[in-house]
């Protein structure tokens, strides 16, 4: 799932490491690391020079920033899972909103129907989103 800040994704939505991140840099660059190398270690080096990849994902100016925080360490990008599952509880409600019935919901999810059932139920509990 690539994320976008269309998305509404707020920094609390965000792991620790994403928002230690998106307080140097904010959450639209944020974003496109996580969307890119989400689950890989990355080293940051010290200076941006034209060789370090994140100049070009995220232009030399912001991956400057990125150096003077965090240069000469390695950081696992977060897989944000959590933000994942938020995202699909969002979706699936807007699916069921819009009247599509649960089965139908359930396929395009590769879930079962118990599944939607019960994430539906969370959400009308105040247990998810």
């Amino acid at each position: 799932m690539e994320f976008t800040i269309e998305q509404g994704i707020t920094f609390e939505d965000l792991s620790k490491t994403s928002q230690a991140f998106a307080e140097v840099i904010g959450i639209p660059a944020t974003l496109k690391i996580i969307n890119e190398h989400k689950g890989r270690l990355i080293h940051i080096p010290r200076k941006a020079d034209e060789g370090f990849q994140l100049c070009e994902l995220l232009g030399k100016p912001v991956a400057s920033e990125l150096c003077r925080a965090f240069g000469g360490t390695q950081i696992e990008v977060p897989i944000e899972a959590k933000l994942q599952r938020k995202l699909k509880h969002q979706a699936i409600l807007k699916r069921k909103s819009a009247g599509v019935p649960v089965q139908q919901i359930a396929e395009e999810f590769g879930a079962s129907r118990r599944h939607v059932y019960q994430i539906l139920k969370d959400i009308r509990e105040g247990k998810v989103l």
